[in-house]
């Protein structure tokens, strides 16, 4: 009897002993899981990657007190790391810094039930037609109306704010880039159905080739031109006095032929034909033939202008084809095929007619104008788009009535660069881009390393010094080298570093000829706003 009661109590210790080890094990699985909540807490609130982030402790873990034990700090920690946010760092901290140099935004205030004309500071014409917003559900809007606008011209002002200059990875040339948007009451709109914007954008290059390109930026804020449109090959006619086509060279016979009010509606009194007149001054001393050359536009006004130019290009042709053996350094040489590439540049704008003025016998300079074009049987788009013209019209008699005050204080060729311009109609707001596709006879690849301190984010971008072309290039995710794939060779160009870290900018530029080396290192040091806006203002 004695010896069954001994058995039976050793049965119940062991049965104890076992229950014991089996709780310990199931606590000891437990505060693992808790001490982990943090991070299933941080992937339950939707984050893929917790290494795309950075953690500071003090953002979600609870402060430890004397009195508490281990486990009860742990589980506040898994508790408060439920409840916080984690805070997210942009993948791109650069765009910090261009919220400080980019361009500066001007703001104009319309009346959208009326036709409006604005002047950017750096010369771009925007010209709005009337009803052209609407809100974003379609509503149309009665009152005033703001508008914004940045003008981009220069390759610093391109990289400043973020704007490289290509599109789908493909390299592109630039003649400017302006941004147009509107609001009402601080709502978003866009254009109505059926309207468009009239824009001219001031330039000295070449229109050859050029597309219209609409920008947007990705995600993380990286920009991409996309293709959207071609330049106006339309014409606007001004009144002569306005134009004043004299030229010195130019006999008074002439001159009188080509101010008779019969060729108010040709090309003839067009800023494009005075820009003209303009290049036969500049080019009389070699070729002596300005009455010539002007009567030749004279006799074929009927015909677009781009044709006129072609024939004119051909003519030069045919005499540069007889100085085979004549020398370099002999001025009439120079001359004729100096003058075969501008009447190429001239024949490339493929100008095709003048905009010819229809008012419907309606004054359009009356204040009920558009009513009375509505009784004349005209639809609100048409009568709309003849009062934008018009508008657009008296703007750039205004403009060119500026420029001439300015005349005495211009010499011929400054004259005939404030005639040039490259003007489009968009459909869309945002930001929209003149480029052509670059060409290149030969391209090669690029990788420029970083030699910078710490972890300062950086990207790197290449100015080219003979192109109006600003790259990015693609960077390694440890941001310690950029990649540019395809690249002209041979070319002069500077390497840009632009980083931020703490509100502190960091800058750095090399020198270099594309394709000579395949790798390039590159200097990041510390700066300031001031010194990296004028270290990359010198690019221009």
């Amino acid at each position: 009897m004695e010896k069954t009661q001994k058995l039976a109590a050793l049965f119940l210790l062991f049965t104890v002993f076992i229950a014991c080890n089996s709780e310990q094990k199931k606590l000891s699985k437990h505060q693992p899981e808790e001490a982990g909540e943090s991070l299933n807490a941080l992937q339950n609130e939707g984050i893929d990657n917790p290494k795309d982030f950075v953690y500071k402790p003090d953002e979600f873990e609870a402060e430890p007190t004397k009195n508490s034990s281990a486990k009860d700090q742990r589980q506040v920690t898994g508790k408060t790391a439920q409840k916080q946010k984690v805070k997210k760092v942009h993948p791109k901290p650069t765009l910090g810094l261009y919220e400080k140099t980019q361009v500066p935004t001007e703001t104009f205030e319309i009346d959208n039930t009326k036709e409006a004309v604005i002047y950017g500071s750096k010369g771009t014409l925007v010209s709005i037609p009337r009803n052209c917003f609407r809100t974003k559900n379609g509503k149309p809007v009665s009152g005033k109306v703001q508008i914004e606008l940045k003008e981009v011209f220069s390759k610093a002002d391109l990289l400043l704010s973020n704007l490289p200059t290509v599109s789908n990875g493909r390299m592109l040339e630039t003649n400017g880039s302006v941004y147009i948007n509107a609001t009402a009451e601080g709502q978003p709109l866009e254009l109505a159905e059926g309207r468009s914007i009239y824009v001219e954008v001031p330039t000295d290059g070449n229109p050859q080739d050029m597309l219209i390109f609409s920008g947007s930026f990705n995600e993380i804020g990286n920009m991409n031109w996309t293709p959207v449109g071609q330049l106006s090959k339309v014409m606007y006619t001004l009144p002569f006095e306005t134009l004043d086509p004299r030229i010195p060279s130019m006999s008074q016979s002439i001159l009188e032929r080509i101010v008779q009010p019969e060729n108010q509606n040709t090309f003839l009194a067009t800023r494009n034909f005075k820009k003209r007149l303009n290049y036969i001054e500049e080019s009389s001393a070699f070729h002596h033939k300005t009455d010539e050359i002007v009567e030749f536009y004279l006799r074929n006004k009927h015909l677009s202008l781009s044709d006129v130019d072609n024939k004119i290009l051909n003519y030069f042709k045919g005499l540069a084809k007889c100085y085979p053996h004549v020398e370099v350094d002999d001025p009439s040489h120079k001359g004729v095929f100096k003058a075969r590439k501008r009447y190429r540049d001239f024949y490339d704008e493929q100008l095709t007619r003048a905009d010819l003025i229809y008012t419907h016998n309606v004054a359009l300079s009356d204040e009920n104008a558009y009513q009375q074009l509505l009784g004349k049987g005209l639809e609100e788009e048409k009568a709309a788009k003849v009062m934008q013209h018009h508008a657009t019209r008296l703007a750039l008699i205004e403009q060119k009535k500026r420029l001439m005050a300015n005349r005495m204080k211009s010499n011929m060729s400054n004259i005939a660069k404030e005639f040039a311009e490259n003007n489009f109609e968009i459909d869309r707001l945002g930001w929209i881009n003149v480029d052509k596709f670059a060409r290149m006879s030969s391209t090669s690849k690029l990788t420029v390393k970083y030699r910078k301190p710490g972890h300062v984010y950086t990207e790197a971008f290449i100015v080219f010094e003979n192109r109006r072309s600003v790259i990015s290039g693609k960077g390694d995710k440890g941001n310690k080298f950029c990649i540019f794939d395809r690249i002209p060779t041979g070319e002069n160009a500077h390497i840009v570093l632009v980083g931020f870290e703490d509100d502190v900018p960091f800058a750095g530029v090399k020198k270099i000829i594309t394709g000579k080396n395949e790798i390039e290192e590159v200097d990041l040091s510390k700066t300031n706003l001031v010194a990296l806006e004028h270290k990359v203002m010198q690019l221009n």
